[in-house]
Parts: C-alpha cells; structure tokens; sequence
C-alpha cells in the first residue's frame, strides 16, 4: 500500500510531492528498501532450502534408501522448516525469529524422536542418532529442508536418557542457539 501511494504522488506532483509542503514522507522512504531487502533475502533463503532438498531427494532415490524418519514425511515438517528457516533471512531485522526458529526446529525432532522410541523402542533410535551424527558429507545436506542435525544431538539424548522432554529454557530474542539440556 505504502508504494502504490509513493508512486501516485511522485506522478501526481514530482519529487515536491514526496519530500515537501508538511508531507514529509521520507521515513516512508526509507522503509521500502528494507523491506525489499528483506523479500529478496526470504526468497534467495527459500529457493536455496527447494534446490537443496531437491539435490538431496535425488541422492536419496539414486541411493535407492527408504526415508528412515516416517514422522517428519507425515507431518510436513520439511516444508514446514523450510518456511521457518526462510523467515529470519526475510525479516531480519527481527532477531527474535532466529530464536523461534531454533525452539521449533528442536521441538519437531524431539516429537519425532518419542514417537519412534514408542514405535522401535530406544536402541533403533540410538542407531539412528549415530547415523546423524556421523551422516553423510552431501553438500546437498547444509541447506536443505532437512530437521535438525548434530547441534541438536544433546537434548536429544538427553530426553532418551530421562524419557521426557528436556527443557528449553527461557526464551529471549538474542539467543542464537539452543541452551544444552542440564540434565
């Protein structure tokens, strides 16, 4: 709305029209770059994640390998991270969303991993955990709409260990990581 309405005055009365006579919009001004700033670093992140996962679906089938992890598949957590991951790259001037990121990327790969241990029980999750940790050097994996990896490994096994959710801590809009589980 804002450029709709920065364009009709720029036609309607020139550069005058824009800066002068009490309607002072240059603070408008200065908000459409960084908007668009922020669209394209959402889109550059989004089609990143798509590319990357498409490589990584490719690798998968040549590989002729079932997908290991049904609860991710079921729940569209993939597309689901992809969209978080995309959100502080479009708005980056809201630091808190790096932070939320985090929190929902770890609390989907906690569900998924209770959900297995009831399915398989612990030691098939154990296995699994050490395949991650280990996993594969695919380049197709850094940007990839994949769940968590190896910074997520100690509350993982920190909830195998106690056989509850680990807690989180607190949440605050500067905390680029996730804290480590005490337990």
């Amino acid at each position: 709305m804002l450029v709709p309405l920065l364009v009709a005055r720029l036609s309607d009365h020139g550069l005058s029209g824009v800066l002068g006579h009490g309607q002072d919009l240059v603070p408008a001004l200065a908000f459409v770059p960084l908007v668009g700033a922020g669209v394209v670093l959402g889109v550059r992140s989004l089609r990143r994640g798509i590319l990357a996962s498409r490589a990584l679906a490719r690798r998968v089938r040549s590989l002729a390998l079932e997908l290991p992890e049904r609860y991710h598949v079921r729940n569209l957590d993939p597309l689901k991270v992809l969209l978080v991951r995309a959100l502080p790259a479009t708005f980056f001037f809201v630091p808190a969303l790096a932070a939320l990121r985090s929190r929902y990327v770890a609390g989907r790969e906690l569900a998924a991993d209770r959900r297995a241990v009831r399915a398989c029980g612990h030691d098939p999750l154990v296995g699994a955990l050490l395949k991650v940790v280990r996993g594969p050097a695919w380049g197709e994996l850094q940007a990839a709409a994949a769940i968590g990896g190896s910074e997520l490994l100690d509350l993982r096994i920190a909830q195998l260990e106690s056989g509850s959710e680990p807690r989180l801590g607190a949440f605050t809009a500067r905390r680029r990581s996730l804290p480590r589980s005490a337990t």
